[in-house]
């Protein structure tokens, strides 16, 4: 089997089945942006937070208006100016009364083993956050309900007593982490949503390392592509010239992929490295922001070689999410 030479910003070779040894050398890190999923807000700039907690947490509303945050948006403190306000309700965290369970322990000191007991107190807890969008003119465009349950449980604890003393006063950082955690989760689902998102990730492409046969092309389109990853970044966009770029790179590997032989594993084109080059491929057209054909490439070569998922799995699902998104816009 050829050996293969990763270049990578983090270099992770475990995702490379098809190379035994490697070298690596970075390529950088490619940013680019992830459109919204609804485009409803695409003509508002100003959002205002309201966030409303039961009045005996009152501390900890402050804490979680931070967690608020939407990217591509200017947050507002007057809310008549705002162009939307996010509204988040927090309800009671509602537990029944703990349960103090008896942990047995086994200690041993000078030889001699001795039983004695720990405890905890537990109770189940259940909690709902719900959050809606409202536009200036009152109008509804997002409705969202998250419904925490758990069991709350103390550490363990040398007596009955103090298990049930230590549940009490971890109450108050109980209710901030999981109403929090909640918060967070309202958020995530807004921004994955409504919002612009940019996306920082190694940009990998797989280079030969030659040893019996010559691969000039294969490798040159790699050291052509690797010269669009900067100017992607700098943009987050593609531009004529990295287009430019990226098809001077697909020409020089699809000139090697014309002698690919999936059948033999000594092959200068072996099914290995013609997995590499459609992943190369693939990488390309994704700079190029030409989505369709980076997942037809990027799932010909998992289709070729099973084995190198995890190396195509995230660009696969990166370029089919933008593509879908891009589509919603219409």
């Amino acid at each position: 089997m050829k050996k293969l030479l990763l270049l990578s910003g983090l270099c992770l070779l475990s995702s490379l089945s098809f190379a035994q040894k490697s070298d690596k050398t970075d390529c950088g890190f490619i940013q680019f942006i992830q459109p919204p999923m609804d485009y409803t807000l695409a003509s508002n700039k100003t959002y205002y937070r309201l966030v409303t907690v039961p009045s005996n947490e009152m501390k900890i509303q402050s804490a979680l208006e931070g967690e608020i945050s939407l990217d591509g948006f200017e947050k507002i403190s007057v809310r008549d100016q705002a162009d939307f306000t996010v509204m988040v309700t927090v309800n009671q965290l509602i537990y029944e009364s703990p349960v103090v369970k008896t942990v047995p322990k086994e200690k041993e000191e000078n030889g001699v083993k001795t039983n004695y007991n720990m405890y905890k107190a537990t109770a189940p807890y259940k909690m709902t956050v719900s959050t809606s969008i409202v536009l200036k003119d009152g109008s509804v465009v997002h409705e969202d309900v998250v419904n925490e349950n758990g069991t709350l449980e103390t550490a363990e604890q040398k007596s009955v007593e103090m298990a049930k003393q230590f549940f009490q006063s971890d109450m108050d950082s109980h209710k901030r982490k999981i109403t929090t955690n909640a918060v967070k989760l309202m958020n995530t689902t807004i921004l994955n949503k409504f919002c612009h998102l940019t996306v920082k990730k190694s940009f990998e492409l797989v280079k030969v390392k030659p040893k019996k046969f010559d691969y000039d092309n294969f490798n040159k389109g790699v050291d052509v592509c690797a010269k669009a990853v900067p100017l992607y970044t700098a943009g987050f966009q593609t531009t004529d010239e990295i287009k430019s770029i990226c098809i001077e790179a697909i020409d020089l590997w699809k000139k090697e992929l014309a002698e690919s032989n999936l059948e033999d594993n000594k092959a200068r084109i072996n099914k290995n490295l013609t997995a590499a080059l459609y992943f190369n491929i693939g990488m390309a057209y994704f700079l190029m922001e030409e989505y369709d054909l980076a997942v037809t490439n990027l799932e010909k070569g998992h289709e070729v070689d099973g084995y190198s998922i995890a190396l195509h799995s995230y660009w696969i699902e990166q370029a089919k999410s933008i593509s879908i998104r891009k589509a919603n816009k219409g």
